[in-house]
């Protein structure tokens, strides 16, 4: 009985780092208070698993193909030649934003000109995480022209946020026809045909920008884009000219 027990001790220890290694870090934000902005650190784990601690601590869960398409970000923009400093800042007020990678941290100051735009856009990315939390919204769509931008949030309860350069921002109520055709639409979406992650900022090119469930995607609208793209630029334009009902 003490070999067997011994045997379960041993297999037990060679399990842990299974279990660590799902539960560890793939990357961490941290968030100095500045401007109006509280502190706030998102460590995000290869399961899925999110905390975000910002005066009080908030767990939940991603998918896993989330936390890849992050990897595949922070690899895309050779995280580990990254300078480990961009600054200084452009005002003392500012917050600072450390992101971990790889086991390296690199430290940008809010409005700092010579960070790269990918690793802006990855911060941002990380931080929509955390404000949506457990509870995404259907969709978070943002088309950007030369001569306009429409952004558009819509929850599932069927409340759409609506920012239109040109008509300021507004909020509708949708039905729930139109919140079930924004989420075939969605559904259909041909993502394996778009970039990841969000847009570059400032955009070079007309672009289109969806996040949907803590995964990011961008396409250039001055190419050909595929159909389920330009179905669900018309269902949006639709929402915020109020004719989805």
């Amino acid at each position: 009985m003490r070999r067997l027990g011994s045997i379960a001790a041993v297999l037990g220890l060679f399990a842990l780092p299974g279990t660590s290694d799902a539960a560890a870090p793939v990357i961490v934000l941290d968030q100095s208070a500045g401007g109006f902005s509280a502190p706030m650190r998102i460590v995000v784990a290869a399961d899925g698993a999110v905390t975000v601690t910002d005066g009080g601590t908030r767990r939940f869960h991603i998918p896993r193909a989330a936390v890849r398409q992050i990897r595949l970000l922070a690899r895309a923009m050779h995280f580990a030649s990254l300078e480990p400093y961009y600054g200084p800042a452009a005002a003392t007020d500012q917050p600072t934003f450390d992101v971990t990678f790889g086991g390296r941290t690199v430290r940008t100051e809010s409005g700092t000109p010579p960070a790269p735009p990918r690793l802006w856009a990855l911060i941002g990315q990380l931080s929509e995480i955390a404000s949506d939390g457990a509870h995404p919204p259907l969709l978070r769509m943002t088309e950007t022209t030369k001569s306009d931008s429409l952004s558009l949030l819509v929850r599932r309860g069927g409340t759409a946020e609506i920012s239109d350069l040109g008509d300021g921002d507004s909020t509708r109520h949708l039905s729930r026809e139109c919140v079930d055709r924004i989420g075939e639409a969605t559904r259909a979406l041909a993502t394996r045909k778009l970039e990841i992650g969000t847009i570059l900022l400032p955009p070079r090119h007309p672009t289109l920008a969806v996040t949907l469930n803590h995964e990011s995607f961008h396409v250039r609208l001055d190419r050909p884009v595929p159909k389920s793209v330009h179905h669900l630029r018309q269902l949006a334009h639709a929402v915020a000219d109020g004719r989805c009902r």
